[in-house]
């Protein structure tokens, strides 16, 4: 068996017209590869480096998309309730959602385009629109 190295580009922020301001926390973004990517936008990673932050708010605008999270961290806030779950699925969001981060960050996620993820999910995925779904 042959094996072929796959190599992700990552996607250089300062070129993005809404410009992510997460730099602070270790925020890196990176494309698919071409066969994924009309159901993925982006994967991304949250890596401090560091043993404990301080408390930082952010915020998450609605883009019609759903997102897989993996978190290997510190509990994260989202909408003044906390995540401590290792996975999540967080839903296509008509809304803006606040983002609480403390401690120590490390999570991973897969951004998908609107509609991209039932393909992966076995179907509809309009029942999870503004809810966090803890899938572990």
């Amino acid at each position: 068996m042959s094996c072929k190295k796959t190599t992700y580009r990552e996607i250089d922020l300062s070129q993005l017209p809404l410009k992510p301001r997460l730099g602070h926390l270790g925020f890196r973004m990176y494309s698919p590869t071409p066969a994924l990517a009309p159901f993925v936008q982006s994967y991304w990673l949250i890596d401090s480096h560091q043993q404990s932050l301080p408390h930082r708010r952010e915020y998450l605008r609605p883009d019609g998309g759903l997102s897989l999270i993996f978190n290997f961290g510190d509990s994260i806030g989202l909408d003044d309730s906390v995540m401590d779950m290792p996975w999540i699925l967080d839903g296509s969001m008509s809304k803006t959602r606040s983002l609480d981060f403390c401690g120590q960050i490390k999570t991973l996620g897969i951004r998908f385009r609107p509609g991209g993820a039932s393909a992966f999910l076995g179907g509809r995925v309009s029942p999870y629109r503004n809810e966090i779904v803890d899938i572990a």
